[in-house]
């Protein structure tokens, strides 16, 4: 009976240090979210200023909407919509730019599954908030 007790004591321990090594980002993975980044990487860069036909999508967790110091190019709509980038706005976004911001002009028709948006809301936040920051600098 005590080395049952070891045991879970053990295991416990393990999944502890588990999250601790691999922090979670709401239910998505950051690891496939940054393989789903690589299509938004035809009109973005994640470096920070570093602007294509897209503004960067570096730092976008937290700010609002059409602000990206540099990209001029945002539509009236976008920039009207006084919207904060976070977990539900994004998912909005991600899932259909132009039923969540009616004539925006992003040309993106959304991403329909809720699995691929929540793994590429993941790999966002950790690019805005986190370690993986200072790699996308160099993307």
């Amino acid at each position: 009976m005590a080395l049952a007790s070891f045991g879970r004591i053990v295991l416990l321990g393990l999944a502890g240090g588990v999250s601790f090594v691999a922090p979670s980002h709401g239910a998505g993975d950051v690891e496939r979210g940054a393989r789903a980044s690589r299509s938004c990487m035809a009109c973005h860069s994640f470096a920070p200023g570093r602007h294509l036909t897209g503004p960067s999508l570096a730092g976008m967790w937290g700010r609002r909407a059409g602000t990206a110091t540099g990209f001029g190019r945002y539509s009236d709509a976008l920039k009207r919509s006084e919207i904060v980038w976070n977990e539900k706005t994004l998912d909005g976004w991600l899932r259909n730019p132009a039923a969540l911001i009616p004539d925006n002009t992003m040309l993106f028709d959304g991403i329909p599954d809720p699995g691929t948006r929540a793994d590429l809301l993941a790999y966002l936040q950790a690019v805005s908030e986190g370690p993986l920051r200072r790699r996308a600098r160099a993307a």
